[in-house]
Parts: C-alpha cells; structure tokens; sequence
C-alpha cells in the first residue's frame, strides 16, 4: 500500500494518507500529496528513551524519524536493576 503526504508550500501539513483513499476522495491523488515512506518505530534498549517521530524530508523523500536518546545518569539510577 502506497502511502502519500500532503504539503504547502514545501512544509508537512497532514499525516500520510493512503493511496486508495485520496483516490477514492479525489479521483487521483492531488498533485500537493507526495509519496511518504513508512519505517518501523526501532528496537529500544534498555538505557535508551524514545522521544517520539516526526516526518521529515530525508534524500529527497518523506518519512518517520524516530528520535531515541541515551538515558541521563539519573534516569538509570532509577530504573534500579531490570536484568
């Protein structure tokens, strides 16, 4: 399944969208949707935080950026001995 962003002006203005939906809605798919490329939220590690997704333009397609981070000192100290 083909999946599709829509923009204005260069910027995000939607969530993506099916293709079989915007042609069902449109008749085609409007030239201002563009294709997205879904991917998968990563595999956490223990120490890691994830911080949520954005879309972003990535080697000239839209796509989910998942932002993870180490966690702080703190944040381990914690989460005590979970292994």
């Amino acid at each position: 399944m083909n999946l599709y962003i829509e923009t204005e002006n260069n910027q995000i203005k939607n969530h993506p969208a099916f293709e079989e939906n915007l042609i069902q809605a449109f008749g085609k798919v409007p030239s201002n949707w563009v294709p997205f490329i879904r991917v998968e939220i990563p595999i956490i590690d223990i120490y890691e935080v994830y911080e949520g997704v954005t879309y972003e333009l990535v080697n000239g397609v839209y796509t989910d950026v998942h932002h993870v981070r180490p966690m702080t000192e703190e944040e381990k100290a914690t989460t005590g001995n979970l292994l």
